[in-house]
């Protein structure tokens, strides 16, 4: 717990988030960084990174008077996929004779992964803290809301990555280079020979040789430099910030923005494919 919340003594009008031991800083204590680094913990979603992350939890703690409000199953973050899998509101009185474990809430929660239903947990001081089913595939929340929690899993299933990936390596395609916009193989340029760009190494003069599949991005490598890459370790490379790029690619960077990792012991984060480009 953040120290600033052990130490509160003041009351739920001074600071509501403190005097009921609920906000963004008590989640991030408890899932730290250095710990648990899948986990993005943000205030909203539109703050979530997906890169590296395969939970990601929202904490929205500003008072909400909300007549209707849908969570939505999926949300996409980049080429990403998140379901939610828990949400949980709470409502609490800010009064002179209120007490920090006196609120009502609600938790829903599901398997996901095909399993769409809800487990639903009312909550009150007095309230058991058994969960029953919500006949509802949906939740619907409406009121007034004090805070509310919402947890985005990332959707994959690592062996069908698998079998994607063997599927194009079959094809002819290459799969220990990546691009870290998509998480995909970069795949042979398509450019016409007067067309091609220079390497993104540092100092190389060679023309791309293999491009990522997402046109709009800049990542490129020539083939002396991908020779150079080992076969039996995955790795990352990351596009060109925009300031550094043009067209012809009069100047290059100073080294290689990459990351490699063991292509056995992280197989399930670099394979983690919805599909396979092969547009240039």
């Amino acid at each position: 717990m953040p120290q600033e919340m052990v130490e509160f003594e003041g009351s739920s009008f001074e600071d509501r988030n403190l005097f009921f031991k609920f906000n963004i800083a008590y989640w991030r204590k408890l899932f730290q960084v250095a710990d648990y680094p899948s986990i993005d913990i943000v205030s909203s979603i539109e703050y979530a990174e997906s890169i590296g992350k395969d939970i990601i939890i929202v904490v929205d703690t500003e008072r909400h008077d909300i007549p209707s409000h849908k969570i939505e199953d999926f949300v996409s973050i980049g080429p990403i996929v998140y379901e939610v899998r828990v949400v949980i509101s709470i409502d609490a009185e800010a009064n002179e004779t209120c007490r920090p474990g006196v609120f009502n809430g609600v938790r829903w929660a599901r398997h996901g992964m095909g399993f769409c239903k809800y487990w639903k947990q009312m909550r009150s001081s007095k309230s058991s803290e058994v969960m029953t089913h919500h006949s509802a595939d949906d939740i619907g929340i409406a009121g007034t809301v004090y805070a509310l929690l919402t947890v985005y899993v990332r959707v994959q299933d690592s062996q069908t990555s698998q079998y994607k990936l063997d599927f194009f390596h079959s094809l002819g395609g290459q799969t220990h280079v990546f691009c870290s916009c998509n998480t995909f193989p970069l795949i042979i340029s398509g450019r016409l020979r007067k067309d091609k760009r220079l390497c993104m190494q540092a100092g190389c003069t060679g023309k791309e040789r293999f491009v990522c599949s997402n046109n709009s991005c800049n990542t490129r490598i020539c083939k002396q430099c991908f020779d150079g890459l080992s076969m039996i370790t995955a790795t990352t490379l990351s596009p060109l910030p925009e300031v550094n790029e043009n067209s012809e690619r009069s100047s290059v960077p100073e080294h290689f923005q990459s990351v490699s990792h063991s292509t056995e012991q992280n197989s399930e984060t670099l394979t983690n494919l919805l599909t396979l480009s092969t547009d240039s």
